[in-house]
Parts: C-alpha cells; structure tokens; sequence
C-alpha cells in the first residue's frame, strides 16, 4: 500500500455547512490517523465527519518550553533542596543543571537524572498553543459559512499547552467563531513508554477526545457521567 500523505486529502473549495466536523491536519500529523479516527467518531456520535487540508503549508515556529518543562523543574528543585528561577533557561541550560544538580548524589540519583536528560534531548519541545488557535481560526476564516452547527478542529502531533498544564489534549477559542486544535503527542504509546505501539489504540484514543474538542463548540454542557466520552478526562 501506498504510504498516505497529507497532500492526498482534499484542500478547501467552497464554504462549509451543517451539522458535521471538519477535521483539520496540521503537521505534524499522520494521514493514516485521520480516516480512521473519523471512522471511529461517526460510531460514538452519529455526526459526519469530512477532512479538509490548509492550501498552504502550516509551520509551528521553535518550541516555547522544553519537553514536560514543568517536570524537570521540579526534579531540579528537589535535586538543589531550594527554589530556582528558570527564566529564559535553554535546553542546555537545563541539561547543564540537571547534570551538576546531582553531582556528590548517589548512583539512583544520578540514574535519574541521566533518563531526564535523554528525554530532554530526544523529544520535541511543546507550543504554547493560544496564538496558533487565533492563527488557525483566521486560516479557515474564509471557508466558514454563518452556520454555527459546523465544528472545526485541526488535529496534530504537535505537543501543546497553555498556561501553566503539563500538555493539553485540545484547546479551543470562544463561540462564535469556534475552533479547535487537537493534539494525540500525549496519547502515542512511543510517548507514554508502553510495551507496544497500536495504531487502533491510537485512533480510540484520539476519536474518545475529538468528541469534547468538537461538541463544546456547539455549546452544549459537558457530562458529568465518567463513562461518557463527552466527560473531563485526566488521561489516557
């Protein structure tokens, strides 16, 4: 089989209406994923699906933090037994500090310390996610229709936060011209270290969060029963 590539998917014509989702890929982003996860939706909502491509070329910019910054901020803190600044440190700075902070620790320490670092180095940053919503909500601008029925989301690989969150799964802008960037970096096996990559895991996963990241635009309340994909989550 031919390896599906994001070009393949059909690029805007003409203003989009009715009940449905418009799914939205942003690089980095599977087009494998993208079928199947609108497959997946139908099944657990009833509401079409359409995927439309950007006619040009989406690019997040350099990372605002370092991957799970938060994290490693706080293991620094621990390591140094007393409160850091960590304004405007680069990845150097914190694989620098990491590395002294443990210096005279014991060997687990150091251990520790040693895994942070590759995680640092191996993994791609995060983005602050606020401005690129504005971005993404201007881009499909001219293919909203006045039909409010119709949600946008742009889906992604791309690590994203806002605020002071670890990651988000999805953020989106206020009503009326509501949209919504989704990201599945934080739901990839690769990611969450487990045993196996499944691409059907996968896909459950990023369907299970596309319904919240969708339906919130129409404004309708979220559920409180935990069984409902339409519920907070707090994971995978």
């Amino acid at each position: 089989r031919e390896i599906k590539a994001l070009d393949s998917l059909p690029e805007w014509k003409a203003k989009q209406s009715g009940l449905r989702v418009v799914l939205v890929p942003l690089a980095p982003c599977d087009a494998w994923l993208v079928g199947e996860v609108a497959e997946i939706y139908q099944q657990i909502t009833d509401v079409p699906v359409s995927a439309m491509r950007l006619s040009g070329e989406w690019v997040w910019g350099s990372p605002d933090r370092i991957y799970r910054q938060r994290e490693v901020q706080d293991v620094i803190t621990r390591f140094r037994g007393q409160r850091v600044d960590f304004t405007n440190w680069t990845k150097d700075r914190y694989a620098t500090e990491l590395t002294q902070s443990v210096e005279g620790k014991d060997a687990l320490s150091k251990y520790y310390a040693m895994g942070w670092m590759d995680e640092i180095n191996k993994k791609s940053g995060q983005y602050l996610v606020d401005s690129y919503l504005d971005r993404f909500r201007d881009e499909i601008g001219p293919y909203r229709s006045s039909d409010q029925r119709t949600m946008f989301v742009g889906i992604t690989e791309a690590n994203i936060y806002s605020g002071d969150s670890n990651y988000l799964f999805s953020l989106g802008t206020e009503w009326p011209s509501s949209v919504d960037i989704l990201s599945y970096y934080m739901m990839m096996g690769e990611t969450l270290h487990e045993e196996y990559q499944s691409r059907r895991r996968l896909t459950e996963r990023i369907a299970k969060e596309l319904v919240p990241a969708s339906l919130k635009q129409l404004r309708i309340p979220r559920s409180t029963d935990p069984t409902c994909p339409y519920s907070y989550s707090s994971g995978v």
